[in-house]
């Protein structure tokens, strides 16, 4: 008997995709869609990682990187034991990040900015893990290249991925643990091998720990979310699942503390209770400064609200995060009162820990600066959650768009996900030449070269402008010619100086300043006073339109 043929040629069959994917779609079409947006996927990684190469680049060096250069970097030895009490500064010493810089010097100090070459290549691993996170917790092919775009160039966190300070190392190793525990969901492991993931997880946590001390939360909430609820999940065997957690958290903790011991021995006597904790205690007050800090960090830093769109495009993103929380929380509590299976509400997912990791990192934050009133320190000590805000975010967004099954609602509900995530992205791109007003010293330095290799320059500052003096001498060590003035220099009298540096609007009337809208960009002005060489230098001159 032969078998009949069905009537419909698989060429042309319609296969009903998840929402997330927004549309129907042949096979063969839907392959190639799929196709594309991984090409985009790819572009935008590589993007990400070339920009950040070509900016510790060509952004001059800060005063806190110069600082801690200058300061920690001589040896092994002082790295590990510079710590004043009475010195506030002393907390920029991030140990690993100090070593790091040390053995850098050591082997590449021809190139001008060697002391970004660790935090550069954290910042670039930190990119991989990060596009690793979001292709396997996000579902929709078109979201999954418009969330990669939105962590990876959100200027808070695009900055503190490549400055040669302790925050790239950290952030790659925090994020790297997570991309750890998400591929092992998908690798199950044998029991015998336990112990992989309990060294592997542990050195992470000595990494981030060892370069910022600001990662506690961020690592508390990791560890107590994969000991307590994945560390069981990620073998293949059934085992005891209490045997698991208890073998986990005894042998994660004990190693990562030794580890860690071993580096601070030489100046935890000091960081205990210094004048730099206790100055920002002090100034710490509970839910008002909380919420302050929360706004900063995942708002202002986030958003850009200077206009009528941005301010519609947040406002929309907070609506939608709102409802979409509210319809997960009542289709749970449904769930668990319908005693559906326990299968589709389990947390055997990538989303699922991430999602848990951000909640567990909120609760951490709430108990330490609100029930233990300890301050969270300056805004950059948190930029760990930053990316697991937006990457929790996106997922909550995508999960709401997936719920809406009617069409054409389930395909508007996709886009208006996928047109605010672009929005948010592009409202708020990074400088590429700029991170603050100290990140002016590199270009400036390498123009006063272009216009006279052999002259010595003599610099001036302004007083808001004083703390360029550090980043401006970072510089000397690479041939240029440069003398600076006082600390306190006499503004009154710029002309004693070749160039002086004020803060922008400050400088004196009808003076003459080096390239005005370049170094707008950076809020100040250079002026100039030196006798310029007519065979070297072009003035493009403008009128201020008052």
């Amino acid at each position: 008997m032969k078998r009949q043929k069905s009537k419909t040629s698989p060429r042309h069959t319609e296969v009903e995709k998840t929402p997330a994917d927004g549309l129907s779609v042949a096979d063969g079409e839907f392959v190639q869609i799929r196709t594309i947006f991984t090409v985009l996927f790819a572009l935008v990684l590589l993007a990400a990682i070339s920009t950040r190469i070509y900016k510790a680049n060509h952004a001059g060096i800060s005063y806190d990187e110069a600082m801690t250069s200058f300061r920690y970097c001589d040896s092994v030895e002082r790295a590990m034991t510079s710590f004043d009490p009475k010195d506030s500064s002393s907390t920029n010493n991030h140990i690993l990040n100090s070593i790091l810089i040390h053995y850098a010097g050591k082997y590449f100090r021809s190139y001008e900015h060697y002391i970004r070459i660790p935090s550069l290549t954290a910042g670039i691993i930190f990119s991989l893990c990060i596009a690793f996170i979001v292709y396997k917790t996000i579902d929709g092919a078109a979201l999954r290249v418009t969330a990669l775009a939105l962590l990876c160039f959100t200027p808070f966190i695009f900055d503190y991925s490549y400055l040669a300070r302790g925050y790239a190392l950290a952030l790659a190793a925090f994020y790297a643990e997570i991309a750890v525990v998400i591929w092992l969901l998908s690798h199950r492991i044998a029991y015998r091998s336990m112990v992989v993931p309990i060294v592997v997880i542990s050195l992470l946590n000595f990494m981030a720990f060892g370069s910022m001390l600001s990662s506690m939360l961020a690592l508390a909430a990791f560890n107590a979310v994969f000991a307590g609820l994945y560390s069981w999940r990620i073998i293949r065997e059934k085992r005891g699942r209490l045997k698991i957690i208890a073998i986990n958290l005894v042998s994660i903790f004990a190693m990562s503390s030794g580890l860690i011991f071993l580096l601070y021995r030489g100046m935890y006597k000091n960081m205990i209770g210094s004048r730099a904790l206790t100055k920002m205690n002090s100034g710490w007050h509970g839910w008002s400064s909380l919420g302050d800090f929360l706004n900063q960090l995942l708002i202002v830093r986030v958003f850009a609200r200077g206009n009528n769109f941005g301010a519609f495009v947040f406002y929309a993103v907070i609506a939608l995060l709102l409802a979409a929380i509210g319809l997960h929380i009542y289709r749970f509590v449904e769930s668990a009162r319908n005693k559906t299976s326990r299968r589709s509400r389990g947390i055997d997912n990538p989303a699922a820990f991430m999602l848990l990791v951000t909640a567990a990192m909120f609760i951490m934050i709430f108990v330490y600066s609100i029930i233990l009133n300890n301050s969270l320190g300056r805004l950059r000590s948190q930029v760990f959650l930053t990316p697991l805000v937006l990457i929790s975010s996106v997922i909550i967004l995508e999960k709401f768009a997936a719920a809406v099954r009617r069409p054409p609602f389930n395909r508007l509900a996709y886009a208006v996900v996928l047109l605010l995530v672009v929005s948010v992205t592009l409202g708020r791109l990074p400088s590429f030449r700029r991170f603050d007003k100290y990140s002016m010293t590199g270009p400036l330095v390498r123009m006063l070269k272009a216009i006279d290799p052999n002259k010595k320059w003599s610099m001036g500052f302004s007083e808001p402008m004083g703390l360029l003096y550090m980043a401006f001498r970072y510089y000397q060590q690479f041939g240029y010619n440069l003398t600076f003035a006082p600390k306190k220099p006499p503004a009154t009298n710029p002309s004693n100086f070749d160039v002086v540096i004020y803060r922008m609007g400050r400088q004196p009337e009808k003076s003459l300043c080096i390239d005005w809208e370049y170094f707008s960009d950076f809020s100040v002005a250079v002026t100039i006073n030196s006798a310029l060489p007519s065979d070297k230098v072009i003035i493009n001159a403008a009128q201020p339109k008052d």
